[in-house]
């Protein structure tokens, strides 16, 4: 008679495990990519050229704005 209960509600466990398996991995999942999305740098900007006169001029005159 125990055995009959016990193979009554294997069904029911085995896909209660199942959907708990599942929702563990998916939030295992969603922690890993919002671990790395927090690990990832933007790339900085790079350097203007300061070779090209025009160029100089502005970043000049915006560095020195308080000398006039």
């Amino acid at each position: 008679m125990s055995l009959y209960t016990v193979d009554n509600y294997t069904e029911n466990i085995h896909n209660l495990e199942n959907q708990i398996e599942r929702q563990a991995t998916k939030t295992f999942m969603k922690e890993m990519v919002v671990d790395l999305i927090a690990t990832i740098k933007p790339d900085t900007p790079p350097l203007p050229d300061m070779t090209d006169p025009q160029i100089f001029k502005f970043y000049f005159m915006m560095n020195n704005k308080e000398y006039k």
